[in-house]
């Protein structure tokens, strides 16, 4: 979009591509933190470009259309539980997988949803488990 008040510009499919390629890095190890990044990252992309397909978004970040559909299902879960995925430390990020979030998505409420993270992150914490 320009700068000036008012007027917009529909990016080109091609422009939208490109900068894809060169905003959005792929770490070498993928937190959830990074995924839940990508995920918003790859939103904005697709919301600021309407004939850009999930499909040739894949393609230019060099994954499957799968894989990004399940990296932008992390945007489904409560606003709660991707703020706490923001602030969660290195190591304790690593107890907690994508597979365990998205199964909360099947969950009827974002309350519910907000309730069985608590019973994974305190899951993961316990004492008993190794």
């Amino acid at each position: 979009m320009n700068a000036t008040k008012g007027e917009k510009r529909l990016l080109s499919r091609e422009s939208v591509l490109e900068a894809a390629r060169t905003q959005i890095n792929r770490p070498e190890t993928w937190s959830l933190k990074d995924r839940l990044r990508l995920a918003q990252e790859c939103a904005k992309i697709l919301h600021a470009c309407p004939a850009l397909t999930r499909k040739a978004l894949a393609g230019q970040l060099q994954m499957t259309t799968a894989r990004l559909n399940q990296i932008l299902s992390l945007l489904r879960l409560a606003p709660e539980i991707q703020r706490e995925i923001r602030d969660l430390t290195p190591t304790a990020g690593k107890q907690l997988t994508e597979r365990k979030l998205l199964a909360l998505l099947e969950l009827d409420s974002p309350k519910t949803q907000v309730d069985g993270f608590q019973k994974l992150l305190a899951g993961r914490r316990s004492p008993y488990r190794k």
